[in-house]
């Protein structure tokens, strides 16, 4: 329907004997002249089919577009950027796997992960992603129930050969036979790796419960079992299903194309019409399903799911008509806002008080095309748990003042001037971002408003909204609640992911307590947003004191208590500042105890705030407190007409808090199950945390925090008041202002900081207690072993880390670059080829100055194995590097350089990368440009030398520690060191063998205690350092 809506409003370059009305083609001839007046007029019109009106934009967004649909139906938007660092495109079929065969559960999600796998014109497996990598990019797809979506970014030099690598996904795919049999092992993998998560088992049992026979009910991943074991049994050809599937629904005109590039439109236009005109078109629609997935036998029933984690989730769904096609008047946004809004009077608020509820999400969620769903979860508390009814009894009160207060214009007004005001002063998105996006909701809006519809709503349609409230009623309520509270009653299993459940009908005297319920005079409709700001003047650009330092952060203060940096935007010219700061204080990563009060600190100071600070959230103004190891950090953000407004209430609430009793009790509960809850995360978050704890020279584990939290009276009121107190009498501040303030404004800011901390007296710290932590030496020659178990997951993990120098331009570009070279051979050596397992990653590891690269693999494998195939990888790196062209080893270089010099594409990203260099101390604000100075002297020889000396596997200076986290489920890790892979990018191990002469450490305290610590990286700035009898940093 959306395509037809779209083909209506779009100009058609028909034929002569087309009949054409007069009007439309008096827009045509206005166009074509606009068109030619500005130089857009395609080279060769002939491959195009459909031009589109101009594209409706913000006012600050400087890029071009244009909208065409190609002689094959295959709609595109281009987007022209001459200033772009990346280049990006993507590709959405409208076929996801709802489309699946019934006998092949995954053949969609199968199908997106063998266009990968080489094609007719490029038949070699990692071609695409070799050429991305090796040219400053990055690639990636999904599979969901109506989308498959693919999508890269690369230096814009290089687009024409990556779009011409790109297109052939969709042309002619190979599907290998044996390729075809090896991805399936990443299928299952991947299949693995979700199976304890939550999140994927409640919409798998919700999906499981579905319609018998409705599409929404299938199991869209896929596994081993699926896709492989069964088809066999049944005498089914996966490979020819596979093929039979791209054939059917890879047609173009269920695709859309958006490329963003540094060429003219005309250029971008010429290019991706050769290269995707010759994708075949066998004129495919999209599915369309008559009935909702939830019909009368689905609703009015309460489901109890025992989940993985320590969780208690209630979310309840009313199947609706899809609002999509009334995005002009957005009922669904007008109904949402006021549900989930969490100011005063709202329903959170009320469930909050009541000590029911924690938090609350509240809108529309896609089921099947024309239909959704309108969705509400909280968080649920001990004593929620018990108060089920009475939370949806309150959920339907709040819903009965929306009916009978009547639809309010003005809340509809307030909804479309914000949609106005974030519509024009939109951030600039990554390229990436930006042809995901685009790609996606060509499907669905007209091609001309595709960038401002998520955004503009302009029709108030009273009856529309109403319609929509109608269906939020009891009788159509589902119910699902997740607690471990239900292993008792949960007497059903899913089949696939073997979740246990159990289902009650809904009794018809409860169903009639809700459309009954009584007025609560504790909820009520919230106030005119009094955050919206309303000057939007830009401050004229001052002058900057140094010079010598442009573009970088000027020091406006830097006394024994204080140190502020100040920086004017001049890349992004909106209306909008940050402000972040640390309270740095020796008591914040103290012992557990004072970790944990840390963190009740900020769970109670954010949720005490909540109502105050929503509606500012509501107009683009935020807040945040994060506990990390030197204090606590506060952001204030957004719009700076009113940013003042809301920092000076986080200051206030900051100085005098004063936490509630009640809800530090329902909080510490909350904060000891995610303590616990751990357990169950995937195993390299274990290995990566394990790692980080053991070359620290002071840290404090997981387990450690929950041994303190449970021990009685170790939290409570008095000791969180004791501590805020402490917290707040003896510190030193650091902090950055950054935006759209002028350096008086700046100042002030300043100032007025000073005097909140200053009011009540305090005293500054020594230098000495502002010291950073430093890292543990591993001697040369060394390799250390950390072995662990993990009892939920099927799948075993591998956190190798190799230890390098403290960071310096030499040692960071050369570890960088080495890293950047084994991008592409690492996932096609142990992912692709070997099969090790889904999850498969290398990158430059830092902490505190300190840095090494890491290489992590996740596999059904044991963790022993998983490090002789890493080893052996490292081995074969000497082979790949000596036999690298010039031409390659230069486009490496150019890669690392695109990526590290790419602008970053927001204010807020930005002031993170300013922020990063004065966390560490380092103050190095233009060290980007810096060391891509250095990268360009860097040559193959010193690459190789570096290698030599500190990676591979008999490096002299080689310093390794690598975390096994070992799988103790029913299904144990294969047997290590016996089985071989089915390819390798090495036959034989020689120098990787030595794995079974590891260290293994069993005793960390004393493992630590034996080493000495690695030097801090020296700052790149002199200045005074921080607190009393602070001296002067080393000269740059």
């Amino acid at each position: 329907m959306e395509e037809s809506q779209a083909d209506q409003r779009a100009l058609t370059s028909a034929p002569a004997s087309s009949p054409i009305t007069s009007q439309a083609q008096k827009e045509l001839k206005n166009d074509l002249k606009l068109e030619e007046k500005v130089g857009i007029v395609p080279v060769d019109s002939s491959l195009v089919a459909t031009r589109f009106k101009p594209i409706i934009k913000s006012e600050s967004d400087n890029r071009e577009y244009r909208a065409v649909v190609l002689k094959n139906k295959l709609k595109v938007m281009l987007v022209s950027d001459p200033t772009t660092d990346k280049a990006a495109a993507a590709i959405d079929v409208h076929i996801g796997s709802l489309s699946d065969p019934w006998e092949l559960p995954g053949l969609a999600h199968f199908c997106e992960h063998m266009l990968f796998m080489g094609t007719e014109k490029y038949p070699s497996e990692n071609e695409y992603s070799k050429f991305i990598s090796e040219h400053g990019g990055s690639t990636n797809a999904f599979t969901s129930g109506e989308h498959t979506n693919y999508h890269f970014d690369i230096a814009p030099d290089h687009l024409s050969q990556a779009l011409d690598i790109f297109a052939q996904f969709f042309i002619s795919p190979l599907f290998t036979e044996g390729a075809t049999s090896r991805e399936v092992q990443a299928i299952e993998s991947e299949h693995s790796k979700n199976i304890p998560s939550d999140n994927w088992r409640f919409h798998r049992l919700e999906k499981h419960l579905a319609k018998p026979g409705h599409d929404y009910g299938k199991f869209g991943t896929g596994n081993i079992e699926t896709l492989q074991t069964e088809p066999a049994k049944k005498g089914i050809n996966v490979r020819n299903e596979l093929l039979k599937f791209h054939q059917k629904w890879y047609s173009a005109s269920l695709m859309t194309l958006s490329v963003i590039g540094s060429s003219s439109l005309n250029d971008l236009e010429a290019e991706v019409s050769s290269l995707f005109n010759t994708i075949p078109n066998n004129d495919a629609t999209a599915p369309v399903w008559n009935e909702h997935p939830y019909g009368p036998e689905q609703i009015q029933r309460m489901v109890y799911m025992v989940p993985i984690k320590d969780i208690r989730i209630l979310s309840f769904s009313f199947p609706i008509k899809d609002s999509q096609p009334h995005y002009k008047s957005a009922p669904i946004r007008y109904i949402g806002h006021l549900i989930g809004h969490e100011g005063k009077g709202s329903l959170l608020s009320f469930l909050k008080r009541n000590g029911w509820v924690n938090a609350l999400n509240v809108g529309e969620t896609k089921g099947v095309t024309g239909h959704s769903f309108f969705d509400a979860e909280m968080d649920l508390t001990e004593v929620g748990f018990q108060h089920i009814t009475e939370i949806i009894a309150a959920f339907f009160q709040y819903v009965e003042i929306l009916k009978q207060d009547g639809i309010q214009k003005w809340i509809f007004k307030e909804l479309q001037d914000l949609g106005a005001m974030d519509f024009r002063f939109k951030d600039k998105e990554a390229p990436q971002t930006l042809v995901i996006g685009i790609s996606n909701l060509l499907h669905y809006y007209p091609a001309e408003e595709v960038i401002s519809a998520p955004f503009l709503i302009e029709k108030f349609d009273a009856d529309l909204i109403k319609e929509t409230l109608a269906a939020i009623k009891p009788e159509n309520l589902y119910a699902v609640i997740l607690a471990k509270e239900n292993e008792g009653k949960a007497k059903l299993t899913e089949p696939v992911f073997k979740i246990k459940y159990a289902v009650e009908k809904i009794s018809p005297e409860t169903i009639e307590s809700w459309r009954n319920v009584a007025k609560n005079s504790a909820l009520f409709l919230p106030e005119p947003n009094q955050f919206i700001p309303e000057n939007f003047t830009l401050f004229p650009l001052g002058k900057p004191k140094d010079t010598q330092n442009h573009g970088a952060p000027e020091l406006i203060e830097n006394t024994e208590a204080f140190r502020f940096w100040y920086k004017q935007d001049d890349q992004f010219f909106t209306p909008k500042a940050v402000i972040r700061f640390e309270i740095r204080s020796p008591l914040a990563y103290q012992d557990p105890n004072h970790i944990n009060l840390a963190h009740m600190f900020v769970l109670l100071f954010e949720d005490d705030l909540t109502e105050y600070s929503y509606p500012a959230h509501l107009a683009g103004l935020s807040f945040g407190l994060l506990n990390v190891k030197y204090g606590m950090h506060v952001i204030v953000r957004g719009y700076n007409h009113k940013l003042h407004v809301l920092l000076e209430k986080v200051m206030d609430k900051l100085i005098s808090f004063n936490p509630d009793p009640v809800r530090f009790e329902v909080l510490k509960e909350v904060y000891i199950r995610s303590l616990k809850n751990f357990e169950a995360d995937q195993p390299y978050n274990h290995a990566m945390h394990y790692t980080t704890l053991i070359l620290a020279a002071r840290s404090w584990s997981n387990k450690q925090l929950l041994d303190d939290a449970n021990r009685q009276n170790a939290l409570t009121v008095e000791k969180l008041k004791k501590y805020a107190d402490q917290l707040k009498a003896k510190f030193f501040v650091e902090g950055l202002i950054h935006g759209n303030v002028d350096r008086k404004n700046a100042l002030e800011y300043v100032t007025s900081l000073k005097k909140y901390f200053c009011e009540r007296g305090y005293e500054a710290l020594y230098s000495q207690q502002l010291i950073l932590d430093r890292q543990i030496y591993l001697h040369p020659r060394t390799h250390h072993v950390y072995e662990i178990t993990n009892n939920v997951h099927n799948s075993s993990c591998v956190d190798l880390y190799l230890q390098c120098r403290v960071m310096n331009t030499q040692e960071n570009v050369l570890l960088e670059l080495f890293s950047q070279v084994i991008q592409d051979p690492v996932m096609d050596c142990l992912r692709t080829k070997e099969q090790l397992g889904y999850l498969v990653a290398a990158y430059v590891k830092r902490v505190s100055g300190a840095q090494g690269l890491t290489i992590l693999v996740q596999s059904p494998h044991h963790p022993r194995y998983l490090d002789t195939r890493i080893e052996t990888f490292l081995e074969y790196i000497e082979e790949l590097l000596g036999a690298m062209s010039p031409e390659e080893f230069d486009r490496h270089k150019r890669s690392l350089r695109s990526n590290r010099l790419e602008r970053p594409p927001t204010l807020r990203v930005q002031t993170g990368r300013y922020w990063s260099e004065i966390a560490l101390g380092q103050y190095f604000f233009n060290r980007d440009q810096r060391e891509m100075d250095y990268l360009a002297t860097v040559t193959k020889e010193q690459l190789l030398d570096f290698y030599k000396k500190r990676l591979a596997p008999d490096a002299p200076k080689r310093r390794k520690i690598a975390t096994h986290v070992i799988s103790t489920l029913e299904n144990p890790p294969r047997t290590p060191m016996i089985e071989q892979p089915q390819e390798t990018c090495r036959a034989t191990m020689k120098k990787a063998d030595s794995i079974m002469d590891a260290t293994v450490i069993s005793d960390v305290l004393d493992f630590k205690n034996q080493l000495p610590l690695l030097p801090l990286a020296k700052p790149y700035m002199s200045m005074k350092v921080g607190g009393v009898d602070g001296g002067t940093t080393a000269n740059f």
